[in-house]
């Protein structure tokens, strides 16, 4: 079966990467208790850019999707319970691999159509429609993880405390390894520690068994991540500041020598 583009925008799905999705839904919670923490948050900016975050409530993954030539509506919001799915959506699509998402009525049920698409080869304008799959609809409100972000950029932004950039397969690694070796007791919890941005990463780890487990991983130069540029322009803009009062300090020491002189000169003149 075949859309078109306009089927789509008449339709009001969401277009995402399915990647986005698989990535969020790393951070949901398997607690079936807390149905709101098994879905992933799929909203839409004011110019339909989408973005998937999930949370445990001991995690959070916040992931923002690979544009579509089809515009996504405005402002959209759909919590997509991501284990009524199953393996619908693989750990690790495809980067091709789209996925159609928009609530729905499906057998008098109130429910979330998830339907895989994809680009016809003749025609830029007509997608193909794979399989669907439905999930429950759930209730309730999502985490306000906005605030909890803005709240840890800020203790950032205070300390300045940006980390080197590291390779994260390198990364993924060392946390398996940490897991490998030192686990006999439970899950153990890793310490992280690093000094500068060209500094190796120290990773440790220990449990009550007398499993110790230590990694260093060297960093690697590439693009700031927006929270570190954006610290960055904080400390550039601090240090601006810093200067315009000092240069208008030191003027105004100036004017103040410049009166006393004339003063004393006076008095000397009147004396």
């Amino acid at each position: 079966m075949y859309i078109t583009t306009n089927d789509l925008k008449a339709e009001n799905y969401i277009i995402v990467n399915a990647r986005t999705i698989a990535a969020a839904a790393m951070y949901t919670s398997k607690d079936a208790s807390r149905p709101i923490l098994n879905a992933v948050e799929i909203t839409t900016d004011e110019n339909g850019y989408v973005s998937c975050t999930a949370s445990d409530s001991y995690r959070l993954g916040h992931f923002e999707s690979l544009p579509f030539s089809v515009g996504n509506p405005a402002n959209a919001h759909i919590l997509l319970n991501i284990v009524d799915l199953g393996k619908f959506i693989p750990a690790t699509p495809k980067i091709s691999e789209w996925v159609a998402i928009r609530e729905t009525t499906h057998c008098k049920q109130q429910v979330v159509e998830v339907t895989k698409i994809s680009s016809s080869t003749s025609s830029e304008s007509v997608f193909s429609l794979g399989q669907t799959a439905y999930a429950s609809r759930v209730e309730g409100n999502f985490p306000e993880w906005r605030k909890i972000v803005q709240s840890a950029e800020t203790i950032a932004k205070k300390g300045s405390a940006v980390g080197p950039n590291l390779n994260t397969p390198y990364l993924i690694d060392c946390f398996k390894s940490m897991n490998t070796g030192v686990s006999y007791t439970g899950i153990a919890s890793t310490s992280f520690i690093h000094g500068s941005e060209t500094d190796p990463i120290y990773l440790e780890a220990h449990n009550e068994a007398g499993e110790y487990g230590l990694v260093l991983l060297m960093p690697v130069r590439s693009d700031l991540s927006r929270l570190g540029a954006e610290v960055k322009r904080v400390e550039v803009e601090n240090e601006r500041k810093d200067t315009r009062e000092r240069v208008k300090l030191e003027k105004e020491n100036v004017k103040l020598k410049t009166e006393l002189a004339k003063f004393q000169e006076a008095e000397v003149s009147a004396a």
